[in-house]
């Protein structure tokens, strides 16, 4: 009895996925994976500081649609996050 809860539990969690996009398709894979409710760490340091700017923009549309949130982590990359996909932060100081 006292692991069916567990289990599902393990079951459910989803891995962040880091993501270095090369072309613009890669961050429609990025939504599809945000859909299935998975957190997303994207770096835009191979893609033209235009071309990062509107796949920001298009990102940002699609986490605001699924309620979910972005930040930004340092420059040029950004972790998006589905909503009800909570981060837990472990600080070694």
């Amino acid at each position: 009895m006292g692991n069916g809860a567990k289990t599902e539990e393990l079951r459910e969690r989803k891995e962040i996925v880091p993501v270095v996009p090369t072309k613009f398709a890669d961050v429609e894979d990025v939504v599809r994976k945000l859909k299935r409710k998975e957190g997303v760490i994207i770096d835009f340091e191979e893609v033209p500081p235009q071309i990062a700017q509107r796949m920001l923009d298009f990102l940002s549309g699609a986490v605001f649609s699924i309620k979910g949130s972005i930040k930004k982590l340092k420059y040029k990359m950004y972790i998006l996050i589905p909503d009800g996909v909570k981060i837990s932060s472990v600080r070694t100081d």
